[in-house]
């Protein structure tokens, strides 16, 4: 019986010994698999730091490692990429080295421009990856302002922007108006074919460290894809700060917008974008998102004394988080009227001291309230539901709601108010009704015909019409919402 036991712990010993040769095996061959390769094309990972990886990125291509990154030999990339302006700062020996579009550049690498026909004509002709930078503040002048026809849309601006890959940083210059017009215009080029013109998409431009002031349209954006970045800019006593229409991907990031009738309007089908860690304070609307502008990420921006500060109308699957919302009229509204505003998600905001924290009213169905902090919303409540829908909420601390409970909870939300109260220095004018509704003077702020790019109507009916008794008493379905997240995410119909 010894010998047996012996002889079982040798075999067991036997196989480990082979198992652990054909692993070391398995790992030299894949090794020299590695390293077996041509070359590594542009983007692709050169793999980890391990013997027998001698792979190299092909010709015109170098090594990219992201900094504090170990165990890794990076990603292949063109000459001179970068993520930061220390990469190019470790990579050129010269003076002011920064990162535009991922290039390196040294700082006397750009164009400059004075004029509004300057900037333009320089900007139409600029090679890709291309800086340019304005040197004058332009003021008012209508002497040099671009003029036209596009899309059916007689316009007049300043600037003009159809090229792709540019860099146009403004310097901090001033580009003030005359309460008319657009400040700078970007906009797919067109390229006449004979009869017919071609539209060459404006791509992967950065707009940055302007002032623009006075306008109809401080910044319009006109049929955008791919990656365009609005960044570090200021828009202050424009009607609307930022305007896009059927943009996609853009990226709206450290701007301020003060004193504007519409700080970020997004209006139909602008989809995909990011709008992060903006500043946007005495605004009507702080940021409007209208008629199924879907998908787009509202991410850590500050909003305090507008009007309104968000809205979202007649659109589907935004995620609205980490936004601080204080001392507005109104924080948050979801509304539908034309077509459903639904499965949005509203999480991790902070929404108090306002007149009213979140109003949900119309065709608003499924979108999910969570981790949310609405408190000392004195006025008219931390959540007023007007719907008869199935929305749903989960771990918000709120004190006051009407028609509104967390998900097995019968009072309100899931956890009380405990947050320190924050004294109220001041408030926008009064902007809701006794009966919670949108007064008739912010109303016609909204109701602007859709017609020559210049304003869309963004509420469309009587709100005054809605039910403000509507009771909601059906049992909302924690699992319907869920299955159509789900389905968004796994592409399920």
């Amino acid at each position: 019986m010894k010998n047996k036991v012996i002889n079982f712990n040798k075999l067991v010993c036997l196989f480990i010994i082979v198992g652990t040769i054909f692993s070391i095996s398995l790992f030299l061959v894949d090794a020299q698999a590695l390293g077996d390769e041509e070359c590594i094309e542009e983007g692709e990972n050169l793999g980890a730091v391990i013997p027998g990886n001698v792979n190299e990125c092909c010709s015109d291509l170098e090594p990219y490692i992201p900094r504090e990154m170990v165990g890794t030999r990076g990603t292949c990339q063109k000459i001179n990429y970068c993520e930061t302006d220390l990469d190019c700062s470790e990579k050129l020996n010269c003076v002011g080295a920064y990162c535009s579009n991922n290039k390196c550049f040294c700082g006397s690498d750009y164009l400059t421009c004075a004029s509004c026909e300057e900037c333009t004509e320089k900007i139409k002709n600029a090679e890709q990856e291309t800086l340019i930078k304005l040197t004058e503040d332009l003021s008012g002048s209508y002497d040099h302002f671009i003029e036209g026809i596009y899309a059916n849309f007689t316009y007049d601006a300043c600037i003009l922007f159809d090229n792709s890959n540019i860099t146009f940083d403004c310097n901090g210059k001033d580009i003030i108006g005359k309460e008319h017009g657009l400040g700078i215009f970007m906009r797919d080029g067109e390229e006449d074919m004979g009869g017919w013109s071609k539209i060459l998409p404006s791509r992967r431009n950065t707009l940055k460290n302007c002032k623009i002031s006075n306008y109809e349209v401080g910044i319009n954006l006109w049929v955008l894809e791919d990656n365009n970045i609005i960044k570090n800019n200021t828009l202050e006593l424009n009607e609307r700060g930022l305007f896009q229409q059927y943009g996609f991907r853009t990226q709206i990031i450290d701007n301020n917008f003060n004193s504007n009738e519409y700080g970020i309007f997004l209006y139909g089908h602008s989809q995909d974008n990011i709008v992060s860690n903006n500043n946007l304070n005495k605004n009507t609307f702080g940021i409007l998102s209208i008629t199924h502008s879907n998908n787009n990420i509202i991410l850590s921006n500050n909003l305090s004394e507008n009007n309104i500060a968000i809205h979202i109308e007649d659109s589907d699957f935004n995620e609205i988080t980490n936004n601080e919302l204080e001392l507005n009229g109104l924080g948050i509204r979801f509304y539908g009227l034309d077509v459903d505003s639904s499965k949005n998600l509203l999480s991790e905001n902070i929404i108090n001291n306002n007149q009213l924290g979140i109003l949900l009213q119309g065709n608003v169905l499924e979108n999910i309230l969570t981790s949310n902090t609405i408190c000392y919303n004195e006025e008219y409540g931390d959540i007023k539901d007007q719907t008869v829908e199935e929305n749903i909420g989960n771990n918000n601390f709120c004190s006051e709601t009407i028609n509104w409970n967390d998900v097995g909870i019968d009072d309100g939300c899931k956890f009380k108010c405990d947050v320190p109260k924050v004294t109220t220095v001041s408030k926008p004018k009064s902007i809701l009704d006794k009966n919670l509704n949108i007064n008739k003077e912010i109303e016609n702020k909204l109701d602007l015909q859709c017609e020559n790019g210049k304003g869309c109507k963004a509420i469309k009916g009587d709100v005054n019409s809605l039910d403000i008794n509507n009771k909601y008493t059906e049992e909302k379905s924690f699992k319907k919402i869920i299955l159509g997240w789900f389905k968004k995410l796994f592409g399920v119909k």
